[in-house]
C-alpha cells in the first residue's frame, strides 16, 4: 500500500524507499489495498482531522477485540472532519 498517492510515495509504510518523493511514472502505483497506517496518513496527508476510529472482525478471535485493537481489524471506519 506504498504507492497510493501520486503526490506522495510510500504512504503507510514508514520504511519504504523513497518516502515522501513524487511519483515518477504512473506504473509505479499498485493495487490499492488499504490499510489502518495508511488511512490514517492519507487523511492527514489531504488535511482531515480524524476524529475517531472503529474496527468491525478480529478473526479467529472475537469482534470485541476488534473495539480495544482497530489497527488488526478486518474492517475499518473512520470518522474524518475536514480541517
Amino acid at each position: 500500500m506504498t504507492n497510493i498517492l501520486r503526490d506522495r510515495l510510500g504512504t503507510g509504510n514508514p520504511l519504504a524507499y523513497r518516502r515522501l518523493e513524487n511519483l515518477i511514472f504512473p506504473s509505479m502505483q499498485h493495487i490499492r489495498v488499504l490499510a489502518y497506517q495508511g488511512l490514517k496518513e492519507i487523511f492527514e496527508i489531504k488535511r482531515f482531522k480524524i476524529e475517531k476510529i472503529l474496527g468491525a472482525g478480529y478473526y479467529p478471535l472475537p469482534n470485541l477485540l476488534s473495539r480495544l485493537d482497530p489497527r488488526h481489524a478486518a474492517f475499518l471506519t473512520i470518522k474524518i472532519k475536514k480541517a
